[in-house]
């Protein structure tokens, strides 16, 4: 461990000494600061606030990612190519300590940078407070303290098994046709589109009936119900006409809504935690009495959600900033590792590969997943017809994916500018996947290579 300090306390030390380097974190350290001011948004309170955590923490993420891949990719290439480890070598140093004393410095400098944009950042959000206080009404201030400076957790609504649904259906078909030249591709399309529209559209004078459970570690007084609903067509007064039922008649004492609501955008309606069964269950019904006979569709994706207060605006800050700090480990650890045996643009290019794709990670398998899970579906049932190159390929695609780190699945701004919790169990996935497995599997893979090079030949 003194090996590992050592060459750490160097790393530290080199970058101090480094001109560019002070020039650059002094232009890092400069900037941010300027960005509650520069930034006005939408010219209210809360805008000003969004836009800033929005674009502040994209900047942190985005300029400390790269200072951590441009010094992890110099770390032992610099060394080398300045002949200064072959003095390292000569001395009772193991190369793995070499990899991870180099990584361990990076990640400390990377660390401390973040703190203090993590101050920064926190002073700007006060001090954009500070400048509003004096025009701010006690409603938009509620507001804020409800929808955004707090930290809720969300509840989304039991949804079906779209893909056994699926299923059923066909064999259904291929059962009452069972001589017919089935144009499968066809009958699943037909089949979804049946699914949607019985799952997310209420046409004029039909209900739909949400049911949210685990909501029994609730204990604020009240609840958020937070929605966004488009139309068949544009409504003429702009609004859609519905009416709202939160609570099960038969268990608890419900509370009755009529809203006017403009589609397209995300609305709060804050209703009395009583509504929850002593079950820990809530149902929601959804009636649609506009009077222009409109459909109103509700989005697959965060269509009605439940939130509730379970921590500070603060804790969730500071959990977003460790969540960062996970994604700086893993990226000090690759551009060490690639350091180890590639010239520095070369290892630089990697890393920003590995970082491109990790940071686009989760959603392309999400996209992957939804086209996998219809084509293998159909392949399940037509038992006759072998994998086609298309589906393989889409596996093959899927698994590669997953062995770079999905840093876009702990990327804490949309949580922070929603005003949502971050889970204990996302710190844990950070933690215990993305640091503890692939992180040290980089930093292993690191020090083998490294100690398989050949860093001077003897010449006789």
């Amino acid at each position: 461990m003194k090996s590992i300090a050592a060459i750490a306390n160097k790393t530290l030390l080199k970058a101090m000494h480094d001109k560019f380097f002070i020039g650059v974190i002094l232009f890092f350290l400069v900037v941010l600061p300027s960005l509650p001011v520069v930034l006005y948004g939408d010219g209210t309170t809360e805008g000003h606030l969004k836009l800033y955590i929005s674009y502040s923490m994209h900047f942190v993420i985005f300029f400390l990612s790269l200072l951590t891949i441009f010094m992890g990719c110099a770390s032992i290439n610099e060394e080398l190519e300045k002949k200064q480890m072959f003095t390292v070598i000569t001395k009772p140093v193991h190369r793995w300590q070499v990899v991870c004393g180099h990584w361990l410095g990076v990640t400390l400098i990377s660390g401390l940078l973040l703190i203090a944009a993590g101050s920064i950042n926190y002073a700007g959000v006060l001090y954009i407070l500070s400048q509003h206080k004096d025009t701010i009404t006690e409603e938009e201030k509620t507001v804020i303290e409800e929808n955004l400076l707090t930290a809720r957790a969300v509840v989304t609504p039991e949804q079906p098994d779209t893909r056994e649904l699926i299923e059923k259906e066909l064999k259904n078909y291929r059962k009452e046709h069972p001589d017919e030249d089935i144009d499968y591709d066809q009958v699943v399309k037909q089949i979804k589109q049946n699914l949607f529209y019985s799952m997310y559209c209420v046409p004029q004078r039909h209900e739909k009936l949400f049911k949210f459970t685990g909501l029994n570690k609730v204990t604020a007084d009240t609840l958020n119900i937070r929605f966004k609903y488009y139309s068949s067509s544009k409504p003429g007064d702009a609004t859609i006409t519905a009416r709202w039922i939160f609570g099960d008649p038969e268990k608890v004492y419900p509370v009755r809504l009529l809203s006017e609501k403009t589609p397209e955008v995300y609305h709060t309606i804050k209703i009395p935690a009583s509504v929850i069964d002593t079950e820990g269950n809530l149902s929601i019904k959804f009636i649609n009495y506009d009077e222009e006979y409109l459909t109103v569709i509700f989005p697959e994706q965060n269509g009605i959600e439940v939130m509730y207060r379970t921590h500070t605006f603060t804790i969730n800050f500071l959990k977003g900033y460790l969540l960062i700090f996970f994604q700086l480990i893993v990226l000090s650890a690759l551009g060490v590792m690639f350091s180890s045996f590639l010239s520095f643009p070369v290892a630089v290019i990697m890393t920003l590969f590995v970082y491109a794709i990790g940071s686009q990670a989760v959603s392309v398998l999400q996209i992957l997943g939804s086209v996998s899970d219809s084509s293998f579906t159909l392949i399940e049932l037509r038992k006759e017809e072998p994998l086609t190159f298309f589906t393989v390929a889409q596996k093959i695609l899927g698994a590669f994916i997953r062995l770079f780190p999905q840093f876009d699945k702990i990327n804490p701004v949309s949580y922070l500018t929603d005003g949502r919790a971050i889970d204990s169990k996302l710190i844990a996935w950070g933690l215990g996947v993305l640091v503890l497995l692939k992180g040290a599997c980089i930093l292993a893979l690191g020090s083998i290579i490294f100690q398989k090079k050949e860093i001077a030949k003897v010449i006789i």
